[in-house]
């Protein structure tokens, strides 16, 4: 979702889950993906190979037409809608890999899915080769003709090949952490010339106190950028899988019935709701980034409490590293504060009284 199924509906008991697939979809080899296809995938294949917990609660299968399918589950359970994404659900085709071993089947070397890109060659422990798939039901996609995946499996050597070029694109755990940080420096600071590579000011300029503000905060962005990174990933996962359970509350359902428009529900109403897990998850992290940023501060040469906690235990002054401790545990009491009251903005329920 919502790469397959254009719209879904879910029942007012939250056991039947009913989906419509997009029309004119085909597998690589030309064949149309039906709901047979869906069904066969997910009740013979992903069963016994992943997302189990979720899948295994399906009481009942079926594909009432080759664009409708429906799943009928044993008991209510919010989170069914989550495994149902491209990397924990791709479907297979049902005429290639019906009444075989779908371990073992010949075709698991040639991958054949309905995605926009197709296989052209896969080397293994070295490349994969991906090109355009021209049967891919979405006019004008993919945008691009051809994709290689390159195959490296030392850390420092991925940074080399981002460094010369040789890769366009990685994901942010490819790399070491201060390897991340390095290279966040090659773009911004080195070729385009946007942004200082290092320090906390500059140095040698008189600046009025304004001025002064936003030259801090210009050095600061690349390690901001460099420690939310980290983060990013996990408040995404984690505020995805909140929306897609608020957004099934009977409270939602009754706003729609209302009349109301979808984007004041989100706003008003699920934003709200689904915030409060990102926002507890963000409280209890927040005090490991104070002195958890050794690595960002020593790559940008930002003074900080994590380079300077470093620099005391190396050269055992207890006297700094008690009053930095003392520093820490008031900033992480202050932050967990700042996350109750933060609370009570987002959701009135929460409140203070005992009744």
């Amino acid at each position: 979702m919502p790469g397959l199924a254009e719209s879904w509906t879910v029942s007012p008991d939250v056991l039947v889950y009913t989906f419509k697939l997009f029309p004119k979809i085909t597998f690589h080899d030309g064949k149309p993906l039906t709901s047979e296809d869906v069904v066969f995938t997910v009740i013979k294949v992903l069963t016994d190979t992943r997302a189990r917990g979720t899948l295994l609660r399906i009481d009942k299968a079926e594909a009432p037409d080759p664009l409708t399918v429906v799943f009928t589950l044993k008991a209510p359970f919010a989170p069914f809608p989550n495994p149902f994404d491209c990397t924990t659900a791709p479907i297979v085709p049902k005429h290639i890999y019906g009444n075989t071993d779908f371990r073992k089947n010949p075709a698991n070397a040639q991958a054949i899915g309905c995605g926009p890109f197709k296989l052209k060659e896969w080397v293994k422990g070295s490349r994969v080769h991906l090109f355009k798939h021209e049967g891919y039901y979405r006019a004008g996609e993919p945008p691009i003709d051809e994709i290689f995946y390159r195959v490296i499996p030392d850390a420092a050597s991925r940074s080399v090949a981002l460094e010369q070029g040789t890769v366009q694109l990685t994901q942010w755990t490819d790399v070491e952490l201060f390897d991340g940080a390095r290279l966040m420096v090659l773009p911004f600071s080195v070729q385009f010339n946007w942004l200082p590579a290092f320090g906390y000011v500059t140095i040698g300029v008189q600046q009025t106190a304004m001025a002064r503000a936003l030259d801090i905060g210009k050095h600061l962005l690349l390690p901001g950028l460099s420690l939310a990174a980290v983060y990013l990933a996990i408040y995404a996962r984690l505020m995805r899988s909140s929306l897609i359970e608020v957004m099934h509350q009977d409270f939602i359902k009754t706003a729609r019935a209302k009349g109301l428009k979808q984007g004041r529900i989100i706003l008003r109403h699920v934003l709200r709701n689904a915030i409060l897990p990102v926002v507890t998850v963000a409280g209890m992290q927040a005090g490991a980034l104070v002195g958890g940023a050794v690595v960002v501060e020593t790559v940008f040469a930002w003074p900080g409490l994590g380079r300077l906690i470093y620099d005391s235990v190396l050269q055992r002054d207890y006297p700094v590293m008690l009053g930095i401790f003392l520093v820490m545990s008031v900033i992480v009491v202050v932050l967990n504060f700042v996350t109750d009251v933060i609370y009570r903005m987002v959701d009135p329920r929460v409140t203070t009284n005992a009744s």
